[in-house]
């Protein structure tokens, strides 16, 4: 459009490269370089992969950048949402937002988790209602039917003891017996006034005299957050319940039907949510009535699976270290559990269930045929935050910690949530058909071995290798056969082997050739490239099948290694999988299977 600039704005965590997705951020033009009023040209716009663009009026003098998602504090780090327009003139103007996460809190009725940053930053052990004995239990599935209770197990004086509590919404509306009542809360975490109404209480404060006494402190705990569900809480049962007077609390054991009971976890509860109170303060992101208020959802119902997750985005970091420039060898990958909402489910409620998204990882040996159609959990190695399993919508994964930064090994990461942990036949905990995707490289086929023998039966294991191995080629002027190159490898394999992508790319070319069969031509680029020329810089293989004028490696004098894209050619395929051209595949993905396709008679390579 004449007089406009495309401006693009990527968004991230703070002190992250991690992309954010579905960020909704307005755009306002506030004046105009010949002092008019400006139009009403604001604009909306939502990040995908954490990209999002504006049409920006080439007048606008100054314009402003607002955050329309309540995930994230409005102001950006570093406060640069009100922006000079330097950019019109600028090809491919960009600005990077690095976007502040709220904390807020889920309570899935035996778990208070705190989220920020698209994951759990922690969880505690919580439940809420009066405890039941075992036969308080079976009585209310009885005479009431009631089927959800969740059970707390502990040890008093060497015997072992089974806590209930009932979830049923039935029972959520039983004044002084049944549990909070499922919806949106919020509560104050700015620090104690001395009142009854707001922020963190401590049991010694002058007003709060029950809990000045030790019973009071055994009781409730050392400390307690009311819990508000007035008029900006409609989506609640408590609105026709009626049921109030929640509280965040503690005390020597669970069972208080005051709210949320954390007993002794407690101190350690407060003590996090402190930080980010004073975090808060940092950022002033306090309210005109010096409130601190986050969100607290109380859900005890998991709807979310892998039926809702329609795959796994996977952002790529890769730099070399430059002495000159003081930066330090990075290979870092930010994987997205990429769920669609289901047309039920609140906006929070949306957010919240896809942090409870687990990752954990496998390396796949050389020679093992992995089936990821049903996957035992106990193969899997979790990832691990605070030495709990890590949960969130998002990973951020350093490869170098891992020793995975030298592409040399084969590494599948599974995202998947506690809906999708399922029992076999045996008892185990399995996954079925997960998602998944390789950070690393995938080799072409399990077991790749060079082919010894031709199929003709003749152990001629050269002419399998890459290069100048080949005597098709005869000289007229020294009448002698010459080597040809052969720019490839022939792997050996049975009919019907699966055939993976090794790394992610675009099919660029499917087609027939007699002597290569099937065949598929994938582009690799942008930093899966680089993966391939760094795996290339750090081989350590010696050639092994020489002999008189032949050689494994060569350099083509017209191959420029600094292209932007090389191709992968798979041929001998029997069959290719039903892709079509321009379509991407990821690394590990099956794309065709083996056959015999070689030339002449024996069809050898």
């Amino acid at each position: 459009m004449t007089g406009q600039t495309i401006l693009t704005i990527k968004v991230f965590l703070e002190d992250s490269f991690t992309p954010l997705n579905n960020v909704r951020i307005r755009l306002t033009p506030l004046d105009t370089k010949d002092s008019k009023k400006p139009k009403d040209e604001t604009q909306e716009s939502i990040s995908q992969n954490g990209v999002l663009r504006f049409n920006l009026p080439s007048n606008a003098n100054t314009f402003e950048l607002t955050i329309l998602d309540t995930r994230f504090l409005e102001k950006a780090k570093g406060d640069n949402i009100k922006t000079t327009n330097n950019y019109s003139n600028t090809p491919n103007p960009t600005i990077t937002l690095n976007l502040i996460g709220k904390p807020s809190l889920c309570f899935n009725g035996y778990e208070l988790q705190i989220h920020q940053n698209n994951k759990i930053i922690q969880s505690f052990k919580a439940y809420s209602g009066n405890a039941l004995s075992e036969q308080e239990k079976v009585d209310l599935q009885n005479n009431k039917s009631y089927k959800k209770f969740v059970a707390h197990e502990y040890t008093d004086s060497a015997q072992n003891i089974i806590q209930y509590f009932c979830l049923d919404k039935d029972y959520q509306k039983q004044k002084d017996k049944g549990a909070i009542p499922e919806g949106i809360y919020y509560i104050d975490i700015s620090q104690s006034k001395d009142d009854k109404q707001s922020g963190i209480r401590e049991y010694n404060n002058a007003w709060y005299s029950f809990s000045r006494s030790k019973e009071g402190e055994k009781q409730w705990g050392k400390y307690n957050i009311p819990i508000y569900t007035d008029k900006d809480c409609t989506n609640t049962t408590e609105s026709s319940t009626k049921r109030q007077g929640f509280y965040i609390h503690g005390g020597e054991s669970y069972g208080d039907n005051g709210g949320i009971d954390l007993a002794k976890e407690i101190n350690g509860f407060i003590a996090s949510i402190q930080r980010f109170s004073n975090q808060a303060l940092m950022s002033n992101a306090i309210e005109s009535n010096n409130t601190i208020p986050i969100t607290l959802l109380v859900e005890y119902t998991h709807i979310l699976s892998n039926t809702d997750l329609q795959s796994i985005y996977l952002h790529r970091e890769i730099q070399k270290a430059d002495s000159n420039t003081h930066t330090t060898e990075k290979h870092r990958v930010v994987l997205t559990a990429n769920y669609i909402k289901p047309d039920s489910m609140s906006a929070e409620s949306f957010n919240a269930q896809k942090q409870q998204t687990y990752w954990a990882y496998k390396e796949l040996s050389q020679t093992e045929e992995y089936n990821t159609d049903t996957i035992l959990l106990s193969e899997l190695q979790f990832f691990k935050r605070n030495n709990q399993k890590y949960r969130g919508e998002q990973i951020e994964i350093n490869l170098i910690e891992h020793q995975w930064h030298n592409y040399d090994k084969q590494i599948i990461i599974f995202a998947f949530s506690p809906k999708d942990i399922l029992k076999n036949e045996n008892g185990e905990e399995v996954l079925k058909k997960p998602k998944w995707r390789i950070v690393t490289w995938h080799n072409p086929i399990v077991n790749p071995q060079i082919t010894i023998y031709t199929q003709s039966q003749i152990n001629n294991p050269q002419n399998a290798t890459f290069m100048h191995i080949r005597f098709y080629r005869y000289n007229t002027s020294t009448q002698q056969r010459e080597p040809r190159p052969h720019q490839g490898i022939d792997l050996f394999a049975n009919i019907g082997t699966p055939v993976y992508a090794c790394l992610d790319g675009k099919v660029i070319k499917k087609r027939f050739a007699t002597g290569y069969g099937h065949g598929i031509l994938i582009a690799i680029t942008g930093l899966d490239l680089e993966i391939m020329k760094y795996k290339l810089r750090n081989s350590t293989y010696s050639p092994y099948y020489i002999k008189g004028n032949l050689r494994e490696s060569d350099r083509e004098s017209n191959f420029n290694e600094n292209s932007e894209v090389f191709y992968l050619y798979y041929a001998h395929l029997s069959t290719a999988s039903m892709l079509e051209d321009g379509e991407e595949v990821v690394a590990g993905q099956i794309i065709g299977y083996s056959g015999v396709s070689g030339v002449g008679s024996t069809y050898g390579p």
